[in-house]
């Protein structure tokens, strides 16, 4: 592996993708929607990719009024992504 590469799952860290093309690693914690927001504001431009495990299905319906969201399921032992540090 490239020593300029940095390896994470994107279960512990998310990915910001900027309209520019660039990508920002976000760790996941428990305030990870209150620090995204306090980095990134209204998030106007930007997109997040992020990965949720759900156990069964849910009761209730998600709306996303103001917004979009593209959902893809799949099933999979390991989803490792790379990064370059600029």
């Amino acid at each position: 592996m490239n020593p300029e590469t940095n390896q994470f799952t994107i279960s512990s860290t998310y990915v910001v993708l900027g309209e520019d093309g660039a990508t920002i690693p976000i760790a996941v914690s428990d305030r990870f929607f209150t620090d995204l927001e306090n980095q990134f504001g209204d998030f106007k431009g930007k997109r997040l990719v992020s990965h949720f495990t759900f156990e069964r299905d849910w009761d209730t319906w998600e709306m996303h009024p103001a917004g979009e969201e593209f959902v893809s399921t799949f099933r999979s032992s390991r989803s490792n992504f790379e990064t370059k540090r600029s």
